[in-house]
């Protein structure tokens, strides 16, 4: 008898080891879970060890914490390649705050596929002229040319500019005329005013002559017109060279012809009738520079009455061999007396 309840003693014992040793396993299983169920007292031991294996857990969640710091670590090394990439991204972001921000810098910050796009939307296409200058006449006359233009800068309909000059001196032997967007005829004034000096400074005695001013103009024009960002003129290129006159025509299309008579704008439908009406009377001969220079005065009268856009301000240029004159502004005699009697325009 004794050594039968010894014996049961002893599998009590044994089981309470094989518990202990198991509960005492899940320390060792769970070793990582910081001894959690070695104070385990019964089922609130247990849930001590399971707080404490959910602590061993965290424990090892923050292991995998200090792996997901790691990763972290790593994500900060990833966040660090993410400030990497997010220094890329910050880099990206910095570019995008390079974008969002730098957009007036033109994302210039990227470079690649981003940066060429935002590059095309930092400096804008004109995609509508916004102050613009009306006709410009040309006439060819015995002995030279002759142009003449208003000088307003119309905003809309609004003449907001009245003392413009859009006619301009390019050598001795060129002037040019412009309407469309005065901002782009400006531009164009740059750059011919440039190639001026870069070619005087060679000292060689030449000069660029009407004809060639006109060519570079069609390949200037048609390239910007080509990358679907056009400069917003119509330009008139006359001149006298080697005892030659030249009256020549581009628009922002890179069209050019040349012809006796030229008129941009609206006076390619009102004053470009007269003017060629005029030349087909004498076609033998050109009209004398007095007779030219009535011709023009009298379209530019028309123009003030019937074009919306047009000044009674103008400047007239003459070139010759002896030159290139500039006169103006001067101011049309308009008479409206009978303006009451236009009707249905209303």
């Amino acid at each position: 008898m004794p050594r039968r309840l010894q014996g049961r003693g002893t599998n009590k014992l044994g089981g309470s080891r094989i518990r202990t040793g198991v509960n005492g396993a899940q320390p060792r299983v769970n070793g990582a879970q910081t001894g959690v169920n070695g104070t385990q007292t019964g089922a609130n031991g247990t849930q001590t060890g399971v707080t404490g294996t959910q602590t061993g857990v965290t424990g090892a969640q923050t292991g995998v914490n200090g792996t997901q710091t790691g990763v972290n670590g790593t994500q900060t090394g990833v966040n660090g390649a993410q400030t990497g990439v997010t220094g890329t991204q910050t880099g990206v972001n910095g570019t995008q705050t390079g974008v969002t921000g730098t957009q007036p810098r033109v994302d210039g910050a990227q470079p690649g596929v981003n940066g060429a796009q935002p590059a095309v939307t930092g400096s804008r296409c004109a995609r509508s002229p916004m102050v613009t200058g009306t006709s410009v006449l040309g006439l060819k006359f015995s002995g030279g040319v002759m142009l003449a233009a208003d000088t307003v800068g119309s905003f809309g309909s609004l003449a907001r500019f009245r003392g413009i000059s859009r006619l301009l001196k390019v050598n001795d032997s060129t002037v040019l005329g412009a309407s469309g967007d005065l901002a782009d005829f400006q531009h164009l004034r740059q750059l011919l005013e440039q190639m001026v000096i870069d070619e005087e400074l060679l000292g060689d005695g030449h000069s660029y002559s009407p004809r060639a001013l006109h060519s570079w103009l069609t390949r200037v024009l048609y390239n910007r017109r080509s990358k679907i960002n056009p400069l917003w003129n119509t330009v008139l290129i006359a001149g006298v060279y080697g005892g030659e006159s030249f009256l020549g025509y581009v628009d922002m299309l890179g069209v050019a012809y040349e012809a006796p008579s030229l008129a941009t704008g609206f006076g390619a439908y009102l004053a470009q009738p007269l003017l060629r009406a005029e030349l087909e009377r004498e076609r033998d001969q050109l009209p004398t520079r007095e007779e030219a220079r009535e011709l023009l005065e009298r379209c530019l009268k028309v123009l003030y009455y019937r074009d919306a856009r047009s000044f009674n301000r103008y400047e007239v240029a003459t070139v010759t061999e002896k030159g290139v004159e500039l006169e103006g502004p001067l101011t049309l005699e308009a008479n409206w007396d009978i303006a009451h009697l236009v009707r249905g325009f209303e």
